[in-house]
Parts: C-alpha cells; sequence; structure tokens
C-alpha cells in the first residue's frame, strides 16, 4: 500500500488497513491509557461558573448586537422603532454586557491564577 501526500490534503483521513500492518509493528499506543490515567479529575466549580458566566454574557450581547443590526435593516424606514417594546433593553445590552464579561474574563484569569499558584506550592 502506498503512502499518501500530505500535500493531497488528506493527511488526517488515511488509517492504515489492519491486514496491511499486522506485521509491520504496529502496536496500539500504549502512552494514551498511561496519560489520562495518571491525572486526576479535579473539580473547579467557581472556574467553572465564570467560565459559563463569560460565555453567557458575551454570547448574548453578540446576539442582541446582531439583533440590533437585523432590525435597523428591517426597520430602516420607520424612525423610532428602537424607542418600542423591547429594544431599548437590546440596544443597551452590548453597551454593559461586554464589559460584564470582559471583568469576569479577568476574574476567571486570577482565580485560575491563584488556584495554580496553590498547586505548585502544595506540590514543591
Amino acid at each position: 500500500m502506498e503512502p499518501r501526500s500530505l500535500v493531497s490534503g488528506h493527511a488526517g483521513s488515511h488509517r492504515p488497513d489492519p491486514q496491511s500492518t499486522a506485521g509491520a509493528g504496529f502496536a496500539p499506543c500504549p502512552i494514551l491509557g498511561v496519560v489520562s490515567s495518571q491525572s486526576p479529575v479535579v473539580e473547579h466549580r467557581s472556574e467553572r461558573i465564570l467560565a459559563y458566566m463569560v460565555a453567557g454574557t458575551v454570547g448574548l450581547s453578540i446576539v442582541a448586537f446582531f439583533a440590533v443590526m437585523i432590525g435597523t435593516l428591517v426597520n430602516a424606514n420607520r424612525p423610532d422603532w428602537l424607542q418600542e417594546g423591547i429594544w431599548p433593553f437590546v440596544v443597551m445590552l452590548p453597551w454593559f454586557g461586554l464589559p460584564i464579561g470582559f471583568l469576569l474574563l479577568i476574574a476567571l484569569l486570577i482565580v485560575n491564577g491563584v488556584r495554580r499558584a496553590r498547586e505548585s506550592r502544595g506540590s514543591a
């Protein structure tokens, strides 16, 4: 069986045939079992909560931004459409959501840094 070229764009999709590799010295990769079994899974609830808060706040702000853009396109002939219904809230959401998301991201970095410093001090 002839190896595929990396130029063809299919480098990751090629899998060797089991019959052709039986005597070629190929074996299952033992490092995958060793690496995954050595590191214990530790729950960091505060980091996970902060990460979801960042994602939710920034995601909702981006959705509101696109909603305003689409609303402007649809209601181009009505100058007062932004002043009725839920639109004032949707317009102001990115103004407050993006800075709050940025502050939450900084808080996440600080919490993560403090945790890693404690872990490295504890293991030294």
